[in-house]
Formats: C-alpha cells, sequence, structure tokens
C-alpha cells in the first residue's frame, strides 16, 4: 500500500508506514484536522509478531500535545477528545513517561459502543470504566 496523501501526518513519522491500516491514518489526521492548538506524536504504529490491532496495522500508540508548548495534555482530557472520533478502541495509559492514549480502528460494537480501557501503574488493564471507577483517581 502506498502512503495516502494526508494534512497534518508524513511516511517518517511512523515506523512501518506501508503496513498501516489508510482508514486509521485518515482517522488519525481527521482527529488532528479538527484543532489548530494541538500536534499528535506517534509512540507506536505496527507491531511485528503482536496478535492485535498494532499488528494489523489498524493501532497506534500516541500522545496529544499543546501545539506551542509541546507538553502532553491531561490524559483525561486527551481521552475525552479522541472520544469524539469514531475510533473502534480507546485505551489510555496515565503512567507513560508522557500520558497518551491507544487508538484503533476495530469494528465498532453494537449500539455504537466501543472498548474502552486503561493501564495502571503496574501495568494492570481495566475494561470495566463503567463498574471500577477507580481510573478517576490517578496516584
Amino acid at each position: 500500500m502506498s502512503f495516502p496523501k494526508l494534512n497534518h501526518f508524513t511516511a517518517e513519522e511512523f515506523s512501518y508506514p506501508e503496513l498501516l491500516d489508510e482508514t486509521l491514518l485518515i482517522q488519525l489526521d481527521s482527529m488532528r484536522d479538527s484543532r489548530d492548538d494541538i500536534i499528535i506524536t506517534i509512540n507506536c504504529d505496527y507491531r511485528l509478531n503482536d496478535k492485535g490491532f498494532h499488528g494489523k496495522g489498524k493501532a497506534v500508540d500516541c500522545v496529544v500535545r499543546d501545539a506551542i508548548t509541546k507538553a502532553p495534555w491531561n490524559i483525561l482530557r486527551q481521552f475525552a477528545f479522541a472520544n469524539r472520533f469514531l475510533w473502534g478502541g480507546i485505551g489510555f495509559y496515565p503512567f507513560w513517561n508522557a500520558p497518551g492514549l491507544h487508538l484503533d480502528v476495530r469494528p465498532m460494537l453494537r449500539f455504537g459502543r466501543r472498548p474502552l480501557w486503561w493501564r495502571d501503574e503496574k501495568e494492570t488493564y481495566h475494561y470495566d470504566l463503567e463498574d471500577d471507577l477507580s481510573w478517576l483517581v490517578f496516584g
């Protein structure tokens, strides 16, 4: 696949641009296009030997940052922002060195629902955000 023409990203910003799903790239570009005051840095895209969406070229790990200061947005602000878009799954990681997100283009669940999760400081994943509200209090 050739890398599509995007407004805000170049192939050099990705480790494996030729292996990424075009829908993922267009969705990421649309998210970035929606605001003039942000940049989105990519931490990880395609992963070799990954049986999940990274291994299918359908996921990125990224950080939404202020365009001027380059500082990461607060993780809840990043999550709320990403949730406005049609991502198939969204994970948020408040304990990365720069808090950030996992975004993927898996098929949406019934009734427009999507998997949402977070990973704590012990690298434990939490999936039931409605039932487990511990994600509201980090540290």
